[in-house]
């Protein structure tokens, strides 16, 4: 799988479904970003997600 985790302010909230995710897939993760102010303003800074796919999905573009 590909994944890429994005945040508001929230590092622990990173880490915790990095290791959460590393643990059930074969993964290979892409930097993590912060997600815009405009999603942070209606979630409050713990907002944390993910964006995940196969890799076979990315096989043309690598």
């Amino acid at each position: 799988m590909r994944a890429q985790i994005v945040h508001g302010i929230n590092p622990e909230g990173v880490e915790y479904l990095k290791e959460k995710l590393q643990e059930k897939l074969d993964v290979v993760f892409e930097e993590v970003l912060p997600v815009s102010p405009v999603l942070g303003a209606h979630t409050g800074p713990t907002l944390t997600g993910l964006i995940i796919g196969p890799m076979s999905l990315f096989a043309d573009l690598i």
